[in-house]
């Protein structure tokens, strides 16, 4: 299936291997679904760009089955979606030229490092992991599967336009001001209680859900 997320999905026809794959070495671009597929050794495909290696959900019902995914390290590869799956480690420190990662749903990767990735455009994380150290990500535009954020987060983000994100207990302010461009913003928190949004977003674009009220301003 080409589109993953898509359509009536018959888990019948999800693979269970990719014996062979390894003779596919011009590969650049892989879909599949790993509903059944507990690894995925792609070693052998050092010039993919994209993979796309999650399971899908359905009705209420989540179908993953990926523990453990290897990758070779790789000047080439911009895009990686493993959403869905139950691996516990994703080492992204060999894509220097990674631009999107997505790994939502994915409740056992707790510890994603994206230091070595100065090239990131969109992260969809996991709300259940800690805050992720994202210093040395200034170009992200996207940041999104409500992962959580905090104040420090979100300096040197000057290209940032679209949050939909998480705080940790205990943050109760978050000031966009140095993010200019952000244009859609939603946000969820025990413990928030202002945020302050740059002036030229819309009313209708930012959405704040906490426990208790609390006061949207603009930047001055």
């Amino acid at each position: 299936n080409i589109n993953p997320f898509g359509g009536t999905r018959d888990t019948t026809m999800s693979a269970s291997s990719l014996t062979g794959i390894e003779h596919f070495t011009n590969l650049r671009s892989l879909t599949v679904d790993t509903a059944k597929m507990p690894e995925l050794d792609l070693t052998g495909n050092t010039k993919l760009e994209y993979l796309d290696c999650s399971g899908y959900y359905k009705s209420e019902v989540y179908y993953r089955s990926l523990k453990k995914l290897t990758l070779p390290p790789s000047n080439r590869l911009k895009t990686l979606f493993c959403n869905y799956t139950w691996l516990e480690e994703l080492p992204v420190e060999g894509f220097p030229n990674l631009e999107h990662l997505s790994f939502m749903t994915s409740e056992k990767l707790k510890d994603v490092k994206v230091d070595k990735n100065p090239n990131l455009i969109s992260l969809s994380g996991n709300m259940l992991a800690p805050p992720m150290d994202l210093s040395h990500n200034g170009k992200l535009k996207y940041l999104s599967g409500m992962v959580k954020i905090n104040q420090q987060t979100l300096k040197g983000k000057p290209e940032l336009l679209v949050v939909t994100v998480t705080t940790p207990d205990g943050v109760e302010e978050l000031n966009f001001c140095d993010n200019p461009k952000v244009r859609d913003v939603s946000v969820a928190s025990n413990t928030l209680t202002r945020v302050i949004v740059p002036t030229g977003i819309r009313n209708e674009n930012v959405r704040v859900q906490t426990l208790t009220a609390a006061t949207i301003r603009r930047c001055e």
